[in-house]
C-alpha cells in the first residue's frame, strides 16, 4: 500500500489572469509551495519562508515577528511590503541579517528567479524525505481550457511533467483534465 498526497486543484481558478509562458509552472509551484505550508501566492515569500524552514528557524521567525508586529506571520504575510518594519527587524533578528540586507530584500520588486529545475529539486527533495512509499499525485482540471491553443503553455507542461518524470523516479504523478 502506498502512501498518497493528493493536491487537486482548477487551474483555472489558481492561475493568474496574466498568463506568460511560465504561468503553468508558477500555478504548480504556488499550490505546492502552499501544500508545504509556505506562502504560494508570492514566490519571493515562499521562497523566504523555505530558506527560515531550512534553517530550523520557522517557529523562532513567527514568535519573533509575532513580538514586533503584534499579529501573527501568517496573517500577516500577504502584505509584507506594508509591515517593512517588522519584517526587517525580524529578518535581522532570527537570521542574522544586516540592516541593509533585510532592507534590500523587502524593497526588491525583481520576480523571484525561479525554473523548472528548482521547483522539481523541491519536489523531489520533499518526496525523498517521505516514506520510500510515499507518492505525490497533481489533479490538475481544467488544463485544455486553460492552455487553450497556446503552445508555450503546453509545452510548459509538458517540461514540468518530463522533469518530475526523470528526477522523482515515478514518486511524483501528474493527472490533467
Amino acid at each position: 500500500i502506498k502512501a498518497i498526497s493528493s493536491l487537486l486543484f482548477n487551474i483555472d481558478i489558481e492561475g493568474l489572469q496574466k498568463k506568460d509562458d511560465t504561468a503553468v509552472l508558477r500555478v504548480i509551484a504556488k499550490v505546492f509551495y502552499n501544500h508545504l505550508g509556505f506562502f504560494g501566492e508570492d514566490l519571493k515569500v515562499a521562497m523566504l519562508e523555505k530558506y527560515v524552514a531550512e534553517c530550523g528557524k520557522t517557529e523562532e521567525f513567527k514568535r519573533v515577528f509575532e513580538k514586533h508586529k503584534g499579529m501573527p506571520w501568517v496573517t500577516q504575510r500577504k502584505a509584507y511590503a506594508f509591515n517593512g518594519k517588522a519584517v526587517v527587524a525580524t529578518l535581522m533578528e532570527v537570521l542574522d541579517m544586516s540592516e541593509a540586507d533585510a532592507q534590500a530584500w523587502l524593497k526588491d520588486k525583481a520576480a523571484v528567479n525561479f525554473s523548472i529545475a528548482s521547483l522539481v529539486e523541491d519536489i523531489k527533495s520533499y518526496v525523498n524525505s517521505k516514506p520510500k512509499n510515499f507518492r505525490l499525485l497533481f489533479m490538475i482540471d481544467e488544463v485544455g481550457q486553460y492552455i487553450g491553443e497556446n503552445t508555450s503553455l503546453l509545452l510548459n507542461l509538458q517540461s514540468i511533467v518530463e522533469k518530475l518524470g526523470s528526477e522523482c523516479q515515478g514518486k511524483v504523478w501528474v493527472m490533467c483534465t
